[in-house]
């Protein structure tokens, strides 16, 4: 953890202790740490992962197993596949999708209402018209591929 000198750790908020998150209090983007290092701005939590897991092997990328984008604590990294990541993100909560993505056009109450009556809005070109989305979202509601399902 020298490459990274207490500069870099100033920025980790580590009063919790070692099993507590250690969140970053600087620069974020997109909710994750960022940090200038060799010319350039980083993931904090990448660079972390680097200096104690070593270089990041082919096809893998580093994992937050806390579910805590700003934190840096290296007990809580890891590396893994897009795979894992993707399972520790719907395992946490963390994903963006429904209303918590931020370029969702339905709420959840709209959603349900689809669910529940899809044909007595007539066609799924219908709804769509009246819900202002394209009848593949309505096909993949109806469905329950879209809205809470893994396969979104």
């Amino acid at each position: 953890m020298d490459r990274l000198g207490p500069r870099f750790w100033s920025k980790a908020d580590q009063s919790g202790g070692l099993d507590s998150c250690w969140e970053w209090s600087a620069q974020r983007r997109g909710g994750y740490g960022r940090y200038w290092l060799d010319g350039r701005t980083q993931n904090a939590h990448c660079l972390v992962c680097e200096i104690v897991l070593g270089e990041c092997p082919d096809g893998q990328e580093c994992r937050h197993l806390c579910g805590n984008r700003a934190c840096c604590n290296p007990l809580h990294l890891a590396w893994g596949t897009g795979e894992e990541n993707a399972a520790d993100r719907w395992r946490h909560g963390t994903v963006l999708c429904g209303v918590r993505n931020p370029r969702t056009k339905l709420s959840e109450e709209q959603v349900e209402e689809i669910r529940r009556t899809p044909k007595a809005w007539g066609s799924q070109s219908e709804l769509a018209r009246h819900f202002g989305v394209n009848a593949g979202t309505i096909s993949r509601i109806v469905s329950g591929k879209a809205r809470g399902s893994k396969h979104e």
